[in-house]
């Protein structure tokens, strides 16, 4: 087929690297996998058994596109417990389909949507299939969003779009713990990012799927701090379930109005025997998970330390791990591979190409193997 048969969209969006890498590790017969983005627990026999019995009793039919009124009450609830009052709460399949479905809201061409360099790489291309601008703003060295970072770029960009500024929209999204890098905020780094954001009459969509694995502190929310904001959050990762695609996402009553009635045209309505399962969810304890996390990250940073640069991930499961000096990309990718090691590259996720990314969501006898691989190439 030629060209011209495709709608313009498609040839703007970009297959991601992550999904090219397993391709291309595809043939390897023993590889070690450092670059998996999914927790390695299986999901709860509490949460298969309300599965079963959902299935069981019939509950596979259509719910409302929103969600059951059990699964939006419990996500409420939830939310409560973190000082966070709302009513207004849906149900999504998954945080892909809530950022999607919050894009096509709030953003279109007349929107500057704007991200953190690192970023998650879907980012980039839903903003594409809304048909917005992204404005990245750079955070290295250490992959922290600031105001001053965010009040320069805003800056930067009108002096850019010049007399064409006027009236245009900013929409942030903002992820914390955040992929690639772990990122995670104080409060007074929220309440001083919310300021700003609200100085600038920002639209802000909070990115908060690793809200379970905060490995330092506790999770705080941007929408305590910024009833304005979208919330979007899933239950792939802290479930162990990324194929069951169930989340939630708050709002204000307009906004969430309106990803109701784009649900309803899109993804119809979530996984209905899906919504029952996850209710124990709601209220499940990580401790032990987290006490496990944290050991595999403290382990991970310590055995690369110093043959590499690393910044501390106060979250996720991901390290943003610096290459080896004098060593390129590709070059460092090419090592691993031949070795059979599967890393994801810094390019994935930034406009730069001087880090990687690491999961440490596998046992210690994988992580020992790859950081020994990791160490030899560094040391050549």
């Amino acid at each position: 087929m030629s060209q011209s048969t495709f709608a313009h969209r498609v040839s703007q969006i970009e297959i991601s690297g992550i999904r090219r890498l397993f391709e291309l590790s595809a043939n390897m017969k023993n590889p070690i996998d450092l670059s998996l983005g999914q927790a390695d627990f299986d999901v709860p026999e509490a949460v298969k058994q309300k599965l079963y019995e959902a299935v069981a009793a019939g509950k596979n039919r259509y719910t409302p596109s929103a969600g059951i009124p059990e699964f939006r009450n419990a996500a409420m609830e939830r939310l409560k417990q973190e000082g966070i009052s709302t009513n207004s709460v849906m149900a999504i399949a998954g945080a892909s389909a809530g950022l999607n479905l919050a894009m096509l809201v709030l953003a279109d061409e007349n929107t500057d949507v704007y991200i953190a360099d690192p970023y998650f790489v879907a980012y980039p291309q839903i903003i594409k299939l809304a048909n917005s601008n992204r404005v990245t703003i750079d955070t290295y060295p250490d992959f922290r969003l600031t105001p001053e970072r965010i009040r320069a770029r805003v800056d930067e960009r009108a002096k850019e779009l010049g007399a064409k500024a006027e009236g245009r929209k900013r929409v942030l999204i903002y992820n914390s713990p955040a992929n690639p890098t772990g990122t995670t905020y104080s409060e007074t780094e929220i309440k001083a990012l919310v300021k700003c954001t609200q100085d600038l009459k920002f639209t802000v969509i909070s990115d908060e799927v690793y809200d379970s694995f905060c490995l330092d502190q506790p999770h705080l929310s941007w929408l305590k701090y910024d009833p304005s904001a979208v919330l979007v959050r899933a239950f792939s990762k802290t479930g162990g379930m990324p194929g069951w695609r169930i989340g939630f996402a708050a709002a204000p009553l307009p906004i969430l109005t309106e990803m109701i009635k784009m649900q309803q045209f899109t993804y119809v309505c979530v996984n209905a025997p899906a919504q029952w399962a996850v209710l124990p969810l709601f209220n499940h304890s990580y401790s032990s998970l987290l006490e496990d996390y944290r050991m595999r990250r403290d382990f991970v940073m310590k055995e690369l330390v110093p043959a590499y640069q690393v910044q501390k991930s106060g979250g996720s499961f991901y390290l943003f791990v610096k290459y080896p000096e004098k060593m390129s990309g590709d070059e460092f990718i090419k090592r691993c591979m031949a070795k059979e090691l599967l890393v994801v590259p810094g390019s994935t996720f930034s406009a730069r190409d001087t880090h990687f990314r690491l999961s440490f969501s596998a046992s210690i006898e994988t992580l020992k193997k790859g950081i020994a691989i990791l160490n030899e190439i560094a040391s050549h």
